[in-house]
């Protein structure tokens, strides 16, 4: 019983920590002074976004709600002067010039 109700703890700790993992590596893709521009959580979000997540699955993945998804890419696109997730990643993506 003990488990059954640690089980979603444990799974949202271990999504936590191969999250971490995967953006210490993929950070190298992108311009740091624009990423540098965002939050902590607002990278995160982003790094979820390179992966191909959908909203619901980097709510999921960073145990928030959907609104916070949400509003952490409105924050984004404003930071970035863009309207949408794609151009986020492209402006994220291109070297400055």
């Amino acid at each position: 019983m003990l488990l059954d109700r640690l089980e979603p703890h444990l799974a949202a700790m271990y999504r936590r920590a191969s999250l971490r993992r995967r953006l210490e590596t993929a950070s190298a893709q992108f311009d740091l002074d624009r990423l540098e521009a965002l939050t902590p959580r607002e990278r995160e979000v982003m790094h979820c976004v390179a992966d191909g997540l959908t909203n619901h699955e980097i709510a999921a993945a960073l145990v928030v709600e959907l609104g916070t998804v949400r509003k952490h890419l409105e924050h984004v696109y404003e930071k970035l002067g863009v309207h949408s997730r794609t151009a986020a990643l492209a402006r994220l993506r291109r070297p400055r010039r």
